[in-house]
């Protein structure tokens, strides 16, 4: 993939991660340069799971920019990995409710990060059965966590926010 390609599908997600991270549009422009300047000169070795690699550049900016102005380094990682475990203290009880089919391809897809192509094939099924599975998977589980969790949606109706389960789910 050329440069500016990659830039144009992805500048306004990474400059809203940046901004997000640093919350001054000053300093995100000056990441943003960094950032611009890393892939242009580093694509040429990028092979596969262009995203991840282009959110890892991302992160480093910052933090090299936080290293460079000798400022310490905002602590959201941590608000955010203890937000993903209350997820996922609430998550756990309601997938260990679902079929074990269910389970299983829910794990493998969305945990375990393995293709559709891959489960199908290891499962020895057709991949339109995998797809099928795994949306019927994606409903069950979602149907049970927004049957008993508290959440709060914005104007395009996405969940934006979680704020627990009320202990009878």
């Amino acid at each position: 993939m050329e440069f500016e390609n990659i830039w144009k599908e992805y500048e306004r997600e990474l400059s809203s991660f940046v901004l997000s991270r640093v919350g001054d549009v000053e300093i995100q422009k000056e990441i943003m340069q960094e950032v611009a300047l890393k892939i242009f000169t580093s694509i040429h070795t990028q092979k596969k799971h262009l995203r991840g690699w282009l959110y890892t550049l991302t992160k480093n900016a910052i933090s090299d920019y936080y290293r460079k102005v000798n400022r310490p380094l905002p602590e959201l990682e941590e608000e955010i990995e203890s937000e993903e475990h209350i997820l996922l203290e609430c998550l756990t009880p309601m997938l260990n409710s679902l079929k074990e089919e269910e389970q299983e391809i829910l794990e493998l897809t969305q945990l375990e990060q393995y293709s559709l192509k891959e489960v199908a094939s290891s499962k020895n099924i057709p991949l339109n059965t995998a797809k099928s599975q795994l949306f019927r998977a994606k409903k069950a589980l979602a149907e049970k966590f927004f049957s008993c969790c508290t959440y709060e949606r914005n104007a395009r109706g996405e969940v934006v926010d979680f704020f627990g389960c009320d202990g009878g789910c």
